[in-house]
């Protein structure tokens, strides 16, 4: 299944005045303050519209994935299905942090 950052609609329509920051990169948060383990469950709140195959999940949208190991100071995080208009769909994402690094850096 491609999961893939979904196009802004408006973007055909308006020009807006400043830095330009156009990227594929699908952008996340973890808005929760939790303690985990290996095999935690963790809620992740999309900050971009993304597209899986046809169908659009909207900015807001809660992804829940499973921590699947510790390395290096880094949290690993795995997104392996989701739910899409009420049907499971298998995927297979990694959570990279700002510095490019698969996992999220803690102290």
């Amino acid at each position: 299944i491609e999961v893939v950052k979904a196009k802004n609609p408006a973007e055909v329509y308006f020009n807006t005045v400043g830095k330009e920051q156009k990227t594929s990169l699908i952008t996340a948060i973890l808005d929760e303050t939790l303690k985990v383990t290996d095999g935690s469950r963790v809620r992740i709140r999309l900050l971009d519209d993304i597209m899986i195959n046809d169908a659009l999940l909207t900015k807001g949208t809660y992804l829940y994935g499973n921590v699947s190991g510790f390395k290096a100071q880094r949290v690993h995080i795995n997104i392996s299905s989701i739910i899409v208009e009420d049907k499971k769909k298998k995927i297979n994402l990694y959570v990279y942090d700002n510095d490019g690094q698969e996992g999220l850096f803690v102290l």
